[in-house]
């Protein structure tokens, strides 16, 4: 069995090289981070008139499913609805355990 206080300064020394081995991807990235939120700080935003041509692409269709659901209501349920009543456990108070009530025979 190893001895605990090898193993624990083992684990302190990976751990440190661990950290040193990122430490510099770490700084690069935030300095990174830094100067692009500094830059689209200072600059005016750009403007996109290559969306709009996609935006109505797509606001059409989605129009038209919206016409073709108003123009057929549901008539039916694709399922037949209805009371299990061998689910509901008749010996359950329903005022004190509602849901043993309904579902504790289910």
């Amino acid at each position: 069995m190893p001895n605990p206080s090898r193993l624990s300064a083992r684990l302190r020394i990976s751990k440190r090289l661990i950290v040193s081995a990122l430490k510099p991807l770490l700084v690069s990235t935030f300095a990174a981070s830094a100067a692009l939120l500094a830059s689209a700080q200072t600059t005016a935003p750009a403007t996109a008139p290559a969306m709009a041509p996609v935006a109505a692409s797509v606001a059409a269709p989605v129009a038209k499913l919206g016409e073709k659901a108003a123009d057929k209501p549901l008539t039916a349920l694709p399922y037949t609805p209805g009371l299990d009543v061998s689910a509901i456990d008749k010996t359950a108070d329903p005022c004190v355990d509602f849901y043993q009530y309904t579902c504790g025979g289910w």
